[in-house]
């Protein structure tokens, strides 16, 4: 959550960039436009482990680099436009030092009692804190922020590597206090772009980088960004509920949420994300969701495609065959004539405690569009049922 030492008149154009910069830390480049009523000091909360010390993380100054993410975006589409108390006893406490980071003084204050350790322009105030009780043990990078002109304003990006409590999740500072006032909701006016890791990005439904990250001279190895991979984005924008977003890996490997036979393959996506505005978890236990509708695949489905192999015109799986999806096959009848395959989302119009089973089908040749649909229908219903009682014994 970005927070203000004071008032600001207006923020926007977010961009965030975050990888796993190996050892158990993560980076994150921020950077943003905003229009100041005075010189005013910007707070990101960190998810460090409780109690670090006072050089836990590393700033990296990316002065050189104001137009980074011009040249990311230049990697992908046009995204869309907008819609969518511890202890302080310790003994003698040292002023926090001040680092220069290119255009910014920054600090790292290890824990919410150490603000009263840094500079007096840089300290958040207690009430801000006190209304944040879920970042009473994180760590926060503090960066002040001057501009002489009293108009909104483009900052260069700012970098840094932090070690993780959690070295399987990556964390965006998505939500945001303007005001002095931690509101539930929040314009959001957010790019998000991350390196993650091939168990992320198998299940990640975020748009790919065109490029590897080579192509971005301004994402260096030194603060975490591999050159030889690519990046995923997602836009984040309207009134969406007031909180940070993460990135976490599939609570199982994904060789068990996949499998493949002779006419069909098989997928669980896995939820690897949680964004605001992502509708909170159903009560059904997630575990027990996946485990229910691997077992419905693996038992109930070879028996289905079986009866029905001649009348849906299956064909044997081929690599290297086009991959329909049935959305675009029912928009526009297939002209392909040779084998193909076609995926069908089992969500039964939408998903089941961020589950989402996905069949695809190998055909001999592409079907019409009424009878990708009469099959879609069919799996539907003959699976439906199965799956929720598993689930639900």
């Amino acid at each position: 959550m970005c927070r203000f030492s004071g008032p600001v008149r207006e923020v926007g154009a977010t961009k965030i960039f975050v990888g796993d910069a190996g050892d158990g830390r993560q980076s994150l480049i921020y950077a943003m436009e905003v229009e100041l009523a005075a010189p005013v000091a910007m707070v990101l909360p960190l998810p460090v482990p409780a109690d670090g010390p006072d050089d836990a993380i590393a700033f990296h100054d990316l002065s050189e680099h104001a137009w980074l993410f011009d040249d990311l975006a230049g990697e992908f589409a046009p995204a869309p436009a907008a819609g969518h108390a511890r202890d302080a006893s310790r003994g003698a406490r040292q002023a926090l030092t001040v680092h220069a980071v290119g255009a910014f003084e920054a600090s790292f204050v290890p824990r919410p009692a150490d603000f009263a350790r840094l500079d007096p322009r840089f300290r958040l105030a207690p009430e801000v804190l006190a209304a944040l009780p879920e970042y009473d043990d994180w760590g926060f990078a503090v960066f002040q922020l001057t501009t002489d002109a009293r108009r909104r304003a483009a900052f260069h990006p700012m970098g840094l590597v932090f070690p993780r409590r959690d070295p399987d999740r990556l964390f965006f500072p998505t939500g945001h206090v303007h005001d002095g006032v931690v509101h539930p909701t929040a314009a959001f006016d957010h790019r998000l772009y991350a390196q993650v890791a091939p168990a992320i990005a198998a299940h990640l439904g975020w748009e790919r980088s065109r490029r590897p990250m080579s192509a971005v001279s301004g994402l260096r190895r030194s603060i975490g960004i591999d050159p030889d991979r690519h990046a995923y984005a997602v836009t984040l924008t309207g009134e969406l509920p007031n909180r940070d977003a993460w990135l976490h890996a599939p609570r199982l490997a994904v060789a068990a949420l996949a499998g493949a036979g002779h006419t069909a393959q098989v997928r669980v996506p896995a939820s690897v994300q949680t964004l605001p505005g992502d509708p909170p978890p159903a009560d059904v236990q997630w575990q027990a969701v996946v485990d229910a509708a691997l077992e419905t695949l693996r038992e109930d489905l070879p028996p289905i495609l079986a009866a029905h192999a001649t009348a849906w015109r299956l064909g044997s799986r081929q690599d290297g065959a086009p991959r329909i999806a049935l959305a675009d096959l029912v928009a526009s009848p297939g002209t392909e004539r040779g084998p193909c395959a076609v995926a069908f989302d089992l969500g039964f119009g939408g998903s089941w405690a961020g589950v989402v089973p996905e069949v695809t089908l190998s055909f001999a040749r592409a079907p019409e569009r009424t009878l990708a649909n009469a099959i879609h229908r069919d799996l539907m219903l003959r699976l439906r049922d199965r799956w929720a009682a598993r689930a639900l014994r």
